[in-house]
């Protein structure tokens, strides 16, 4: 039986459904997860781990009896790789530290090289600076998957981050998740196409490990605006139609769930149209989040591609998004869901106030439900033998 890693720096809910469906063909999986000694619960699990130890420890499957019961006897072991904490208010202190850093992955990345993997797969984004290890040591062994090829906040792509700039060097096969985000690689001086794979992610399928029997108050009838909170997902056009859409529909609520700041959260603080949770949410809070939404809504600026569909459809939510490049891969207007022009408040409350229509809506969750029939291409054994015919 061949074996494979998968080392992930954050992203857990796109690859812990990969794990599984690379087991199911015939693979053993080591599951990585690069962190600084506590493993609390990442997206789609119920991973709980704490260690003082530097470097890579094993994770016993009763940390995670959830997620054991969704591997379903799958053949997939899952291990912590621990660094030490990079901040510190003193800039010697922090040198020292992101030195040693580097050292102990580099450490790290040596032993599990020396393993006979088949192949390794790196998740991670462009500033994932800690995978570089595994690319100067395990050179044409490794995949590099990435989920964001640059930062949306400041785009610049003739700043080639450090990541990138090794892929370059060492001809790294390297997949991206989107179209939009096959196009953005590209646009970096020196990359060679022909070693870069778009390959798609599935549904975050491990987030179904949760019902929905927590004591989180929420409002019988809602839409949902989930997830970190960043310029760029236009809380506030989410807000300015909901304000519109409560003139005419007075009993719907609007939730607002997730970390971050955006200054209309202090207009909103005593509004009862809006149930406003600006905090970390556990995975049992969002799975009952969304499964008691009306629907979800995603009013972004900008983006290369969002796990936010992929979740919601696991409970057969349908979306209501801008139309933008990657949420047009995964979302089919009036069919699994509804599309706006970017940055138009007339037309995403339309959308919202059509999704009320129970005609509509009702085909738009008969697409949810059939996605994975409209979409073969998002089923996760696809997806696993895309991986494999790149090794």
């Amino acid at each position: 039986m061949k074996t494979i890693a998968i080392i992930v720096d954050s992203h857990v809910g796109s690859t812990i459904p990969l794990c599984k469906a690379l087991a199911k063909k015939g693979y053993k999986v080591d599951y990585y997860i690069i962190g600084v000694g506590t493993v609390r619960s990442p997206e789609g699990t119920d991973i709980e781990f704490c260690t003082s130890k530097i470097g890579v420890s094993i994770i016993p499957p009763s940390n995670y009896p959830k997620l054991n019961a969704y591997f379903s006897n799958s053949d997939v072991t899952l291990y912590s790789i621990t660094l030490p904490r990079l901040f510190s208010k003193f800039r010697l202190v922090s040198r020292f530290m992101s030195l040693l850093r580097k050292i102990i992955m580099k450490s790290c990345a040596k032993k599990i090289c020396q393993k006979s993997y088949a192949w390794i797969n790196l998740v991670g984004r462009h500033n994932s600076v800690d995978l570089i290890p595994f690319l100067d040591i395990c050179g044409n062994k490794c995949v590099l998957s990435l989920h964001e090829v640059f930062n949306h906040a400041n785009p610049d792509f003739s700043k080639v981050p450090e990541l990138i700039s090794k892929l370059i060097d060492k001809r790294i096969d390297t997949v991206v998740h989107s179209i939009k985000s096959l196009k953005d690689i590209l646009c970096y001086d020196g990359i060679d196409e022909s070693y870069i794979h778009h390959i798609n992610f599935g549904l975050f399928e491990s987030f179904s490990i949760y019902n929905a029997d927590n004591t989180l108050p929420l409002p019988n009838r809602y839409f949902l605006f989930f997830g970190r909170i960043t310029p760029y997902k236009g809380l506030s056009l989410f807000v300015e139609a909901a304000k519109t859409i409560s003139r005419k529909y007075p009993k719907i609520k609007y939730v607002i769930a997730g970390s971050g700041k955006d200054p209309v959260l202090y207009t909103l603080k005593n509004d009862d149209r809006f149930v406003i949770l600006n905090r970390f949410i556990t995975n049992e809070e969002l799975a009952k989040l969304i499964r008691s939404s009306h629907a979800i809504v995603c009013p972004y600026t900008t983006m290369s591609q969002s796990g936010i569909p992929q979740t919601a459809y696991v409970f057969n939510k349908p979306i209501i998004a801008s139309n933008l490049d990657g949420f047009r891969e995964v979302i089919s207007n009036k069919v699994n869901g509804l599309l706006f022009e970017v940055n138009s408040i007339e037309q995403l409350s339309k959308a919202m106030e059509d999704s009320l229509n129970p005609d509509i809506y009702t085909k738009l969750v008969n697409g949810v439900s059939d996605f994975q029939n409209q979409y073969p291409a998002y089923s996760w054994s696809c997806i696993a033998e895309q991986y494999i015919n790149l090794k």
